[in-house]
C-alpha cells in the first residue's frame, strides 16, 4: 500500500475504515491463489467419503458435463482464481491495467468476486464507512438498495436528485455533486448507476471523470454498470475504460442480467489492486459455491458468450418492440404517457397519466392530464391481480411520479401486456 495511487487527492486512508486496513486477510485451505490444494486434503473437515450427487442420479447428465459431481463434498475455491481469470480475459482487463508505478499487477487482481452485485455494493460500504460516523452520496431515482445497504450499516445517505429534461431524459447534477462534495468530509462513497435503474440513463463518462479528479474528495466513486451491455456501444460508455487512470474508481458488474444467470448469483467489482484486496479481506470466504462458479464459467465460454451475445440482441430488439407497444395510440388514449429515461437497459420507464382530454380529431391524440399516481398504482396491482401479470410501480423516487417499470419480455409476453394493459386501463 506504499506505492503512490492516483489521483493523488485519493487517499486510501480517509476511504477505508481504519481497521479494515489493518486487518489481515483471512486465508482458507482453499485461497489457491496463495498455494494449490494437495492431492490428499485432509485439511478443512470435509466430507472425504464424497457427494451425495456423485453417482448421478439425482442430476441430469447435461448439469454432470458441467458440475464436478464428485468434488461437492470439498469447499469450493475461496479465491475464486479460474473464474476471475475468465471474466479478465471477458472484459479485457489485461488491456486496461498491466503497469501500475513499476509494479506488474496480473489482470486477475482488478477482481473481487461476490454473490452477485448486490453483496459486492454491501461489500463496499462495509469496507469504506464507519457505522454512525460516515456518509455516502446517491442520485435519486437509483437503485433503493444503495439505501438499504446504508441504513442496515448505520451510515448516513446524502441525495443530489436527477434532473428530468423537457426530452424526458435524466441528467446527473453534476455541480451539486461536485459542491457536496467538496465541502462535506464525512462522504466516504458515491454511487452512481449507469445504466441507472428505474432512469436506464448513462452517465457520461467525463461526468464521472469530474468527480474522480474533484481534490476536494479524497473518497471512491462506485459506478454500477448491472445493465451496461444493454446499452448501445457499450464498451464505449462504460467506466472501465477509466480504470488504467483512475485508482478511486470501483466498476461493479454482474453475470445477472447479459448473461441470464441471476439464479446463481455471480457479481464483480473490478478496481485497482489495493482497492479489490480489501474488499476480499472483508468478505466472508466461499461466497460462490461450487455449482454457481462452474455454472459461471461455462457462461464464459466461447460458447457461452455467443449465447450471451443472442440474447443481448433479442432483448434490445423487444425493447425497441415494447417502446413501439407503448406508444400504441389506444394505450396513449387512456392515458399512458411516452417513455422516460435513456432507454438503456433491459426495462422501460412509462408514465401513467390521468384520463384524457379527447382529441379535437379522430386522426389526433387526445391531450395529456396530469401524471396520475393512484391510478399508477391501481394499474400495477390490476395487471398483477386479474391478469397475471407483474409490473413495477416506482412512483415513489424523484421524478417518477405515477410511473411504472415494465422489463423486457419475450414477443408472447409482451402481447399479453398489450392487451392486459387496454383491458385494465378502461377499468382503472
Amino acid at each position: 500500500m506504499s506505492s503512490p495511487l492516483v489521483p493523488d487527492h485519493f487517499s486510501l486512508e480517509f476511504a477505508v475504515r481504519p481497521n479494515i486496513l489493518t486487518f489481515p486477510k483471512y486465508i482458507t485451505s482453499t485461497s489457491d491463489d496463495v498455494k494449490a490444494r494437495s492431492a490428499i486434503s485432509l485439511d478443512a473437515n470435509e466430507n472425504s467419503a464424497g457427494s451425495c450427487l456423485a453417482a448421478g442420479s439425482m442430476v441430469p447428465c447435461c448439469m454432470q458435463d458441467i458440475i464436478d459431481m464428485g468434488n461437492l463434498n470439498r469447499y469450493p475455491s475461496a479465491s475464486h482464481k479460474a473464474l476471475r481469470q475468465q471474466i479478465a480475459q471477458w472484459r479485457q482487463l489485461k488491456c486496461i491495467i498491466t503497469l501500475t508505478h513499476l509494479i506488474v499487477t496480473a489482470a486477475i487482481d482488478h477482481l473481487c468476486l461476490g454473490s452477485g452485485a448486490s453483496d459486492i455494493l454491501d461489500l463496499i460500504i462495509r469496507a469504506t464507512c464507519t457505522p454512525g460516523r460516515d456518509t455516502l452520496l446517491i442520485a435519486p431515482p437509483t437503485f433503493e438498495l444503495y439505501r438499504v445497504c446504508a441504513t442496515l450499516h448505520e451510515v448516513r445517505v446524502k441525495e443530489c436528485a436527477q434532473e428530468l429534461t423537457a426530452e424526458g431524459d435524466f441528467r446527473l447534477p453534476i455541480e451539486e455533486i461536485c459542491t457536496t462534495l467538496s465541502t462535506d468530509d464525512r462522504i466516504r462513497v458515491v454511487f452512481l448507476a449507469s445504466p441507472g435503474n428505474p432512469t436506464g440513463s448513462l452517465i457520461p463518462l467525463p461526468q464521472i471523470q469530474r468527480i474522480l479528479d474533484l481534490k476536494e474528495f479524497r473518497g471512491i466513486a462506485v459506478v454500477d454498470e448491472a445493465y451496461i451491455d444493454f446499452a448501445v456501444a457499450s464498451e464505449r460508455a462504460s467506466a472501465l475504460r477509466l480504470l488504467p487512470k483512475y485508482n478511486n474508481l470501483i466498476v461493479v458488474q454482474s453475470l445477472s442480467k447479459y448473461h441470464g444467470l441471476a439464479g446463481i448469483r455471480v457479481g464483480m467489482a473490478i478496481a485497482h489492486p489495493i482497492l479489490t484486496g480489501i474488499l476480499a479481506k472483508v468478505q466472508m470466504p466461499y461466497k460462490l459455491s461450487s455449482v454457481a462458479l462452474s455454472l459461471a464459467y461455462q457462461a464464459l465460454s466461447a460458447k457461452g458468450l455467443d449465447r450471451a451475445r443472442e440474447l443481448q440482441r433479442q432483448i434490445m430488439d423487444n425493447r425497441a418492440a415494447l417502446i413501439r407497444i407503448l406508444g400504441d395510440p389506444t394505450l396513449a388514449r387512456n392515458g399512458v404517457g411516452r417513455p422516460i429515461g435513456g432507454n438503456a437497459a433491459n426495462f422501460v420507464v412509462v408514465p401513467i397519466h390521468a384520463r384524457t382530454i379527447e382529441a379535437s380529431s379522430p386522426s389526433s391524440l387526445p391531450e395529456l392530464g396530469k401524471r396520475d399516481d393512484m391510478r399508477a398504482r391501481r394499474i400495477v396491482d390490476r395487471l398483477r391481480d386479474a391478469h397475471g401479470i407483474a409490473v413495477r410501480y416506482v412512483g415513489g423516487q424523484p421524478s417518477c411520479t405515477g410511473c411504472m417499470r415494465i422489463t423486457v419480455g419475450t414477443v408472447k409476453e409482451m402481447e399479453a401486456l398489450r392487451t392486459a394493459l387496454e383491458c385494465v386501463l378502461r377499468e382503472c
